[in-house]
């Protein structure tokens, strides 16, 4: 190229021509930096994430690697995150179970009076448990980060690529990440796509897609939706896929919703109840068949609208006449899987209209009335006494310890009440507020529960009572907690209610706890 400049410029008497060529290789020079630092710029992120990505890659340029690759948006990034995603997940496992395990090896150190070698052994343990934790965070930190970058982007190529690599890719984990991000992206074309991926073989994956699909409100996914509905076998991919059928909100919707309540019961059946109250506007208790009498004579001139655009209206009982009440503090319930969460601070010592008195903090516990303790324990044993055999429940109580009634899940039988009513009178109120490990806990009823590759909760609804804000634990920051929460969750689709006792409670959190988790949040006073 440089000689064909040479020879057409001394042509024609045309040397004097040599200053414009000149000012021409000058421009094609300047027009050529930025792509050229843009081509070196990706090769340094590819390489760097490669590094970053490695068995004992640092964590920074992890970070800062995935931040390079997500800013040039390009589709060949597509892969890259998605194995990056893979490997983070395999690699996390091992260690989430591990966590896991530590976590069941501390709960019998939850205790003031512990011998000197216990001391030690819950110091070890409870060191490699933060270790671990941060291990931990700082991995699904980068996930979440993966996944919100390629929830961003605005480049067709890209999205094509995420539809097409993403939803056939060897992991669940990258499978799921792409439902989630062509989901928020509302990516129409992935339709098709998304729709085959409901029948993928990993339940995972599966509630991923459904809530894709619900988040995109297509009519068109209408039929596969209520197919899952009534098929499908997992209890949280039906619950995901209750959510989105209330959005779409058809006439076909409704009428799903309505014959599901046929053969649903516990949790399942109360939340299709309250679904079917808010989109129609009707108040019939949760069954079947005043619904379907209702639905005989309104079917044909019934116009659907999505529960997104009907206002959430005051929550009467759901519950049949004919049947004992089953509820925790005004939340009513149709769970037959519960966990009460409950606080045994020093607060709770405090009278239940108590209200702080000085800027220091200091409460008076002379004021009148029953203590919190008192009011909180009368209103979880009414609850308790509640349940029926075919229910299953356990307790944890808190306050800078986490102690659990039981190991396991138990039949809410007379012999099993006795002895839980028992354990509650023994309790007494001291120290401080450690919500996040009572949560924590909670979640791993069911074996290593959330931490587990196999998780299959025995839990489908936590009640979580507090009256102050978070102390004590691995995680007190409140926006932490919820978004360790959400993550742990968003596998177990547990429904989270919260009771917040007592002028002292974190309001706004325990408000945003249960709204994040399909609950509803009370205040007691």
């Amino acid at each position: 190229m440089h000689q064909y400049f040479l020879r057409n410029s001394t042509e024609g008497g045309a040397i004097k021509s040599r200053p414009a060529i000149l000012f021409l290789w000058l421009c094609l020079f300047l027009a050529a930096t930025p792509l050229l630092a843009q081509q070196v710029s990706w090769r340094e992120a590819a390489r760097n994430f490669e590094v970053g990505f490695s068995e004992l890659g640092d964590k920074t340029l992890r970070r800062s690697s995935v931040h390079a690759i997500l800013s040039h948006d390009r589709m060949e990034g597509v892969k890259i995150l998605l194995d990056g995603l893979a490997f983070l997940e395999d690699t996390l496992e091992p260690q989430r179970i591990a966590y896991g395990e530590l976590i069941r090896q501390l709960t019998p150190l939850q205790k003031d009076v512990l011998y000197p070698e216990q001391h030690e052994e819950k110091a070890r343990l409870e060191a490699k448990r933060t270790e671990l934790g941060l291990i931990i965070f700082d991995g699904e930190e980068t996930e979440r980060m993966i996944v919100k970058g390629l929830s961003e982007t605005k480049n067709e190529k890209v999205m094509d690529k995420i539809m097409r690599m993403g939803l056939s890719h060897p992991h669940w984990i990258a499978r799921s990440s792409s439902a989630d991000a062509l989901g928020f992206l509302g990516h129409t074309k992935a339709l098709a796509l998304l729709i085959k991926a409901m029948n993928d073989k990993d339940s995972r994956v599966r509630t991923a897609v459904v809530e894709a699909l619900g988040s995109m409100r297509i009519e068109e996914s209408e039929k596969s939706l209520i197919r899952i509905l009534q098929k499908d076998e997992s209890w949280q991919v039906r619950s995901a896929a209750i959510g989105a059928l209330a959005k779409l909100g058809t006439k076909d919707c409704v009428e799903a919703l309505i014959r599901a309540m046929e053969h649903e019961k516990g949790r399942l059946l109360g939340d299709i109840t309250q679904k079917l109250r808010r989109l129609t506007g009707f108040k019939f208790i949760a069954r079947f068949e005043p619904w379907r009498d209702w639905w005989e004579t309104a079917k044909d001139t019934y116009k659907g609208t999505s529960i997104l655009f009907r206002a959430p209206g005051p929550l009467p009982s759901m519950r049949d006449p004919a049947l004992p009440p089953k509820s925790y503090s005004g939340i009513e319930t149709y769970s037959d899987r519960i966990v009460f969460v409950f606080d045994i601070s020093d607060s709770m010592n405090d009278a239940s209209s108590t209200k702080i008195r000085s800027a220091a903090g200091t409460t008076d516990r002379k004021a009148p009335g029953r203590s919190k303790m008192h009011a909180g324990r009368e209103e979880l044993k009414s609850a308790i006494r509640s349940l029926t055999t075919k229910d299953y429940f356990n307790i944890v109580v808190y306050n800078h310890h986490v102690k659990k009634w039981q190991d396991k899940m138990m039949q809410a039988n007379p012999s099993n009440k006795a002895l839980a009513l028992q354990f509650l009178n023994g309790l007494k109120a001291s120290g401080g507020t450690n919500i996040f490990d009572a949560l924590e806990i909670s979640f791993n009823l069911g074996g290593f529960g959330a931490y587990d590759r196999h998780y299959k909760s025995s839990v489908d609804t936590i009640f979580l009572l507090s009256d102050g804000a978070p102390s004590h634990g691995r995680i007190t920051n409140t926006d932490q907690i919820l978004a360790e929460v959400a993550r742990m969750n968003k596998l177990g689709q547990i429904k989270i209610h919260t009771v917040a006792m007592g002028h002292l409670a974190a309001r706004e959190f325990l408000k945003k706890l249960a709204k994040d988790n399909n609950g509803e949040s009370i205040e007691r006073y």
